[in-house]
């Protein structure tokens, strides 16, 4: 059929119009293929769609339960952080006063001070950080960054609008099937 087509020379009008039926006979075959298709996929595809909201149904709570446990575990974990830093600070300003009354330099007492370096960590657990973002003014976010939206567009182009920066709208002839 590829082969036919490839093949097919229009070199009048009568043959032209020859085309057209051809073209309707494809359309209508292609149609009878894809109703065969969905004869036998709609069936499955309600069944996956039914099967799929069942589970959802299911991994709900625990998709609720993982978020407000790893909120808890983040919240402790900056808690225990606070209190790091806080106990950092007093040991500096021990190791200082230490210094100053020994006449010797502040990293060394601080090198002589005993740390306790918090990690929290399960064994199934582990803290990560990680580099994200979230939008804040988008008329400040370079073009770069930015992605054209194609349905807005073309929905503005069939609304009419002829005109858009940046953009070249254009008429198009493409082959109707009756």
């Amino acid at each position: 059929m590829v082969e036919r087509a490839t093949n097919y020379q229009i070199v009048s009008d009568e043959v032209y119009n020859e085309a057209g039926k051809v073209i309707s006979w494809i359309s209508q075959a292609k149609k009878k293929v894809e109703e065969r298709r969905k004869f036998f996929t709609q069936p499955l595809n309600n069944q996956i769609k039914k099967i799929n909201e069942l589970f959802k149904t299911y991994s709900i709570p625990f998709e609720q339960s993982d978020k407000i446990m790893r909120d808890k575990m983040l919240i402790y974990r900056q808690e225990q952080e606070k209190k790091r830093l806080i106990e950092e600070q007093k040991m500096r300003k021990e190791a200082e006063k230490i210094a100053k009354k020994e006449k010797v330099p502040v990293s060394e007492v601080v090198a002589s001070m005993e740390t306790k370096e918090t990690v929290l960590a399960t064994d199934k657990t582990t803290v990560k950080k990680i580099w994200t973002f979230e939008i804040i003014d988008e008329n400040k976010i370079p073009r770069e960054y930015l992605v054209a939206d194609e349905t807005k567009i073309r929905k503005a182009i069939i609304g009419g609008m002829r005109k858009i920066d940046g953009i070249k709208i254009f008429e198009k002839e493409i082959i109707s099937i009756k």
